[in-house]
């Protein structure tokens, strides 16, 4: 039953890390792929007569949709992702 149970135990570790690589690496490509899009755009607005206030504004309108972006991508929480516990406390001293 022990055997049975550090089993259990351990796949359910093996299925947690391998939860977090997968989401870990596609982040990183994002994170990537959120630089490069500044960077293009302020090549973009470097080579026009854009006036630096409105090359501002662009930037940060970028970085707000980036930022938006990653927030709506988040994994939702939900009970299975913790780990229940019982405590056997009793009433205050």
């Amino acid at each position: 039953m022990e055997e049975v149970l550090r089993s259990s135990l351990t796949m359910e570790r093996v299925a947690a890390a391998k939860k977090f690589i997968e989401n870990h690496y596609p982040n990183h490509n994002n994170i990537q792929e959120r630089v490069e899009r500044r960077w293009v755009l302020e090549r973009k607005l470097a080579s026009s007569d854009v006036p630096k206030k409105v090359q501002v504004n662009l930037i940060k309108d970028l970085e707000r949709k980036g930022t938006e972006f990653m927030r709506m991508k988040r994994i939702k929480m939900c009970v299975d992702d913790f780990e229940l516990f019982n405590h056997n406390w009793k009433g205050r001293s």
